[in-house]
């Protein structure tokens, strides 16, 4: 795990989103770390390998 300040997705956004999406409560969140935020299938490859990390840090 890598130590950052940046953020992909904020908890309001996930408090307003989970609701309205899936019609549950938000989970309360205990911990966070480090993800890669914008992960879809233009950044995997063949054989499975993660890709677009060279915004990082």
């Amino acid at each position: 795990m890598a130590a950052t300040d940046r953020v992909a997705v904020r908890p309001q956004y996930m408090d307003r989103s989970i609701p309205e999406f899936l019609g549950i409560p938000a989970p309360a969140v205990t911990s966070w770390t480090t993800a890669h935020g914008d992960l879809h299938w233009a950044n995997l490859t063949e054989p499975l390998r993660i890709l677009d990390w060279e915004g990082w840090g």
